[in-house]
């Protein structure tokens, strides 16, 4: 059920060759119950339509940004909305997601009543992959019973290294837009991969965030032009250069646990490649070894070119162990 309050938030979409999927991200927009003060898309050059097809939209509080190239991982875009954006809130949908209807309400309802530490909102998600099944977020099933409840820097971090994936996925969190430039937006030129972890690290160490722990937005693994699969993960994760800032200033505690997520994500950044049937170690380069040994050995293992033939195998055991967990939908 549609009512007439508009939430004091600015939806921000990067666009590039996204015209299968636009369809829909546009029709989730367009069914929230509560819609937003405006929805800034930003076309990055498509060249499939996509643009003209937003520009024939009959929104009122629709504006459509064009840029003449594309940037990595649509980082510049949403910086270039963020920066024209006019609202409190700033929240986050590729062209390719999608929300429930009660996204933007759930939203609105926690940004209105947040205090002034408060610099994020995020909720829960789901993962649809490509047998149409849907398997809910980590964190949102490790904390079924809590509801709304908040997370500080320190909690944030924790649950990073707990569920191994960060607790803020880019579809379902929305920031405060002066938390978003005081940390210095998304790093547009400093990385094609892995730039919306880093800001959310940034961002949070300057407040706290409220989660709401219901699955209101959905992660498309199969969606078109995707960045994840089309980047090389070969180079050095640019969130590790944020954990060193951090690191200068970081008590012993919060050091350490600062080194941990470093090496969870250098690992994981081997794990992908490798998976991908890319090789090399230029994420270890800078491993703390001795915060992580048996997972800094791992990780040589698993970069070396050698290991290739094994990683059909491993992923055929990893899909048959996971069918028990998907959770079917129609």
């Amino acid at each position: 059920m549609t009512d007439e309050r508009v939430a004091d938030v600015t939806v921000v979409v990067p666009v590039l060759n996204k015209m299968p999927d636009l369809l829909r991200c546009v029709a989730s927009l367009a069914r929230q119950t509560v819609q937003p003060a405006q929805v800034i898309f930003v076309d990055d050059g498509s060249t499939d339509g996509g643009v003209e097809y937003l520009r024939q939209l009959d929104w009122p509080n629709a504006v459509v940004l064009t840029r003449p190239s594309p940037g990595p991982g649509g980082y510049a875009a949403r910086n270039c909305a963020v920066r024209h954006a006019v609202t409190e809130w700033i929240s986050f949908l590729d062209a390719d997601d999608e929300w429930d209807a009660e996204y933007l309400r759930n939203v609105d309802d926690l940004a209105k009543n947040a205090p002034s530490r408060v610099g994020c909102v995020f909720t829960g998600y789901a993962r649809r992959r490509k047998d149409d099944t849907l398997v809910d977020q980590k964190y949102m099933r490790r904390n079924d019973a809590q509801g709304v409840h908040e997370l500080n820097f320190e909690a944030f971090i924790d649950a990073w290294l707990t569920d191994r994936e960060c607790p803020i996925w880019t579809g379902a969190a929305s920031f405060r837009r002066t938390v978003l430039l005081e940390s210095g937006l998304f790093p547009e030129h400093r990385c094609k991969r892995g730039g919306d972890k880093d800001l959310w690290l940034r961002a949070m160490n300057l407040g706290t965030a409220l989660h709401c722990n219901k699955a209101l937005a959905t992660y498309r693994t199969d969606s078109t032009n995707m960045v994840t699969v089309s980047v090389a993960t070969t180079e050095p994760h640019c969130i590790t250069k944020t954990i060193e800032m951090l690191l200068e200033t970081a008590p012993p505690e919060l050091g350490s646990r600062l080194r941990e997520l470093y090496n969870l994500e250098a690992f994981l950044y081997v794990l992908h490649a490798a998976r991908a049937g890319r090789f090399g170690g230029a994420p270890l380069d800078t491993f703390y070894v001795r915060d992580n040994p048996i997972l800094y050995a791992l990780s040589m293992v698993i970069s070396n070119r050698m290991t290739a033939p094994i990683w059909p195998i491993l992923e055929w055991l990893k899909r048959q162990g996971s069918r028990g967990r998907k959770v079917s939908v129609g």
